[in-house]
């Protein structure tokens, strides 16, 4: 089972992340590229703040019952448009 983590928000010295509570769990334990960081034994925590990274980390909830995970990379990037006719875009600027 994989905890589906998400953005809840964005500060200027740091961000959140957050999951839905894993059900039988007995708290989590989170990581920085692969480094723990801290615990909670609270099974019903479901955000956590981190400071933010000088470049792209991936940071991980574990949930403390085995076998069930998520990762976050932050920051977040952009999706790149992805275009079925890859001259679309300048087919746009055609004027005639």
């Amino acid at each position: 089972m994989e905890i589906e983590i998400h953005l809840v928000s964005e500060q200027e010295r740091n961000f959140t992340i957050g999951w839905t509570p894993v059900p039988g769990c007995y708290g989590y334990e989170f990581y920085k590229d692969g480094k723990y960081v801290t615990r909670s034994r609270d099974p019903l925590k479901s955000t956590i703040r981190f400071s933010k990274p000088p470049s792209p980390s991936v940071y991980s909830v574990v949930a403390m019952m085995g076998g069930t995970s998520g990762d976050f990379v932050y920051p977040v990037e952009e999706p790149v448009p992805q275009f079925a006719d890859p001259l679309m875009p300048l087919r746009g600027r055609e004027h005639g």
